[in-house]
């Protein structure tokens, strides 16, 4: 006899009781009971592989009487074999303390098992067995394997040695590991530890190649390295072409959706630069539950990083429209946008100061961000036309589709959802209050100009008009118009005092040069704050001489001075220096004072001006500032001219006080002045009924004014009304509403 090649199996084994030396002494045989036993001695499992003789051949010529019964005894013997020899091998080491350790138990399971497997079907190549018995056979040894092994913790440690061993790297350390798993049953086993590894390997890869970049698509490198590396390795590993890359691909996709799920916050930030970002982003999201977890992931950084009071208005704006712009990348429809955008929108709307820092950007006033919205008014002018609803008529839409499964109940096309502008303006219930700040913004802009240049002003109404209309911009058109119409006026008046200003009269009776006014037409500019005090006798003189010569300019109109509106040149000259200021009126009124009396207390200023005292120490605080006056120092309160430069002052002629916003009412001061006009139907029905919450009260006078002149106003000016009311103690808060004060 010729013994086979010997494994490392053979030392699982230990010496059969029947070698087949003994067989040679046997008879051939003639029957089939001598046949059954000549093959169970030759198929005894044995610690060695032995090719068949003849008389076995012979014998395996019977095969077909016995074969059940030959096979039951074959099963039961190497069941008996397995478990003595080969399962105490599959339980050595249960714990280990390291990976290398890991690495030798996973190793000698395999070879444990691929032995058995090599001695316990040699036997079974050299019979002509019905598929059906060999294919229970190896049920039968699957079974087994299965049984023995300890299932949960060996596949710990199989995957404990994949991540040991990665796929991609070390494949073909783990191919004659993985071989010797399948051969005894084990394939569904390993193939869902090589799957769970693939995913981690991919989350892996997929945070340490594209964490923060954004500049460029990574989709087309992932697909790549999926392809011709982790697909490539695992074919390898599992022995055949798989089928799988499109599963792969789509967890892989997952994955990358879920790092820029997170990112998304800063991806926008980023925007513009971030856009391939979201091109990818926009292939992951492929189910409403990843679409749902985008709007969430979203909302939450918004309220931890951007909606809180620490955030400046500005930037809260400009992430709110790199918001619309990008998730319009996301999802054209709209959808995503009108989910995301609420809390942002309502935060917005909460704050005081965000109609002015919109109109701003608008009228490109402040070098921020913002300005693309002056950008879009520019180019795009009354390109988002909408109809009188402001919503977008779909039945002239040749590429309609219906909305996303996920679109929320109420979800409307509401303009066009990449209109920036429309989408700010669509945050408060009407437009009046962004035209009240425009008139303010202009009216601010208009009294600063010193040489009534108004073309900017004329341009920048021209593109308002296209997106708010001419009707509710009258006011606008008609202030430009009384700043023309003041220019001529006050040319036509210098003009003539030119002429008498060659008169030998001792004192002058016409008007400086340098006296400009500009004249209002009081209905149509906003209400300015009263500021009471006293001009110069010879500003007054001045002013005198001015409104002469309208009158007779314009006979039957009159003109009422604003003294606290407007600048004055003032060149101031003390003993050791010359210095030249434009400063407010007040200001100017108080230094004209100390030209008489170096040495003046606060209440003699206040008396003098007939002003209030805060007022008159604004002014002389700004004089101290510059290093005209300074306090007496032994008397409170007391100030005198300093004639002589101190080493310490801080004198800075020529500067440049410029025209004080404050002068004019805000539009928050505005609107509640306006709103007093309401007073007297909140009085008759919280009379009658009592206390009422806001937006009854919100109810009942839009059906209670007259039509004539309807109530327009929003709940969030009313309540800003009732809560200056609680102010002024006419009203109370009485649990959720309001009450007349007792």
């Amino acid at each position: 006899m010729t013994a086979v090649n010997r494994s490392i199996f053979d030392s699982v084994f230990s010496s059969s009781d029947l070698l087949f030396d003994d067989v040679e002494g046997y008879l051939p045989a003639v029957d089939t009971v001598a046949a059954l036993e000549i093959l169970k001695r030759w198929m005894a499992p044995k610690d060695q592989l032995y090719a068949p003789t003849d008389d076995v051949l012979r014998a395996a010529e019977y095969l077909r009487f016995f074969e059940d019964q030959l096979m039951a005894w074959y099963t039961d013997e190497f069941r008996l074999h397995f478990n003595k020899y080969a399962v105490p091998m599959l339980y050595v080491n249960e714990r280990h303390a390291d990976q290398q350790e890991n690495a030798r138990y996973i190793a000698q399971i395999s070879n444990t098992l691929h032995d058995a497997h090599k001695h316990y079907f040699h036997p079974l190549t050299y019979l002509e067995l019905s598929d059906d018995i060999t294919d229970c056979f190896q049920r039968s040894f699957n079974a087994l394997v299965c049984y023995s092994l300890p299932t949960p913790f060996f596949y710990r440690s199989l995957k404990d040695y994949f991540r040991c061993f990665p796929i991609i790297s070390d494949y073909t350390t783990s191919i004659p590991i993985c071989e010797g798993f399948y051969v005894a049953g084990l394939r569904d086993t390993v193939e869902r530890a090589l799957a769970e590894t693939a995913v981690v390997e991919m989350e892996i890869h997929i945070k340490e190649q594209y964490t923060a970049e954004w500049a460029l698509s990574v989709l087309e490198h992932f697909e790549s390295w999926l392809t011709h590396h982790l697909t490539a390795s695992l074919e390898a590993l599992l022995g055949r072409k798989s089928q799988f890359r499109a599963d792969l691909l789509a967890i892989g996709l997952g994955l990358l959706g879920n790092l820029r799920t997170n990112e998304l916050f800063d991806i926008v930030v980023d925007y513009p630069d971030s856009t391939p970002a979201l091109d990818d982003i926009k292939r992951c999201l492929r189910t409403p539950t990843e679409r749902a977890k985008v709007v969430n992931s979203f909302q939450i950084a918004c309220v931890k990083r951007l909606l809180h009071p620490g955030a400046n208005t500005v930037d809260i704006v400009v992430a709110y429209l790199n918001t619309i712009r990008a998730f319009m990348i996301l999802d054209p429809r709209g959808v995503l946008l009108a989910k995301i955008s609420r809390p942002i929108r309502r935060y917005l709307k909460e704050r005081e100061d965000t109609v002015g820092v919109i109109v701003a950007g608008m009228l490109g006033t402040d070098d921020t961000d913002l300005k693309v919205l002056h950008e879009e008014l520019s180019q795009h002018g009354n390109k988002y036309a909408q109809n009188s609803h402001g919503e977008v008529d779909d039945l002239k839409d040749l590429n309609w589709c219906p909305d996303p499964i996920d679109a929320p109940l109420d979800f409307k096309h509401v303009g066009r959802a990449n209109d920036m502008i429309g989408s700010l303006l669509s945050l408060y219930e009407n437009k009046d209050v962004f035209v009240r700040e425009f008139v303010v913004i202009f009216a601010n802009r208009l009294l600063e100009s010193e040489d009534y240049n108004i073309d900017q002003a004329v341009i920048h109404l021209e593109l308002l008009k296209l997106r708010f209309g001419e009707q509710e911009l009258l006011n606008l058109d008609i202030m430009i118009r009384d700043i023309a119409e003041s220019k001529r006026v006050n040319s036509s008046l210098h003009g003539k005092s030119m002429e008498i200003n060659t008169s030998s009269s001792s004192r002058p009776s016409t008007l400086w040069g340098g006296f400009n006014a500009k004249i209002l037409s009081r209905l149509f500019w906003p209400n300015f704050n009263d500021v009471p005090f006293l001009i110069p006798q010879i500003i007054k003189d001045q002013a005198d001489k001015y409104s002469q010569g309208f009158e007779k300019l314009k006979q039957g109109r009159k003109l009422r001075w604003l003294n606290h509106i407007g600048s004055v040149k003032v060149e101031l000259e003390l003993e050791d220096r010359s210095l030249d200021f434009v400063v407010t009126p007040e200001q100017a009124s108080v230094i004209e004072l100390f030209q008489h009396q170096p040495r003046l207390s606060l209440l003699e200023v206040t008396n003098q001006l007939q002003a209030k005292s805060d007022l008159a120490l604004r002014a002389i605080r700004f004089w101290v500032s510059k290093g005209v006056l300074k306090d007496h120092g032994t008397q409170e309160d007391v100030f005198i001219v300093l004639e002589r430069a101190e080493e310490k002052t801080n004198v800075n002629g020529g500067v440049v006080e410029s025209f004080s916003s404050a002068a004019i009412q805000s539009t928050e001061e505005a609107s509640s002045e306006e709103m007093r006009v309401y007073w007297s139907y909140i009085v008759g029905m919280l009379t009658n009924l009592g206390s009422m919450p806001l937006d009854r009260i919100q109810s009942f006078l839009r059906m209670l004014v007259p039509q004539d002149n309807p109530y327009t106003r929003s709940q969030d000016e009313l309540q800003l009304f009732l809560d200056l009311m609680v102010e002024e103690e006419q009203l109370e808060v009485s649990g959720d509403g309001y009450r007349l004060k007792k």
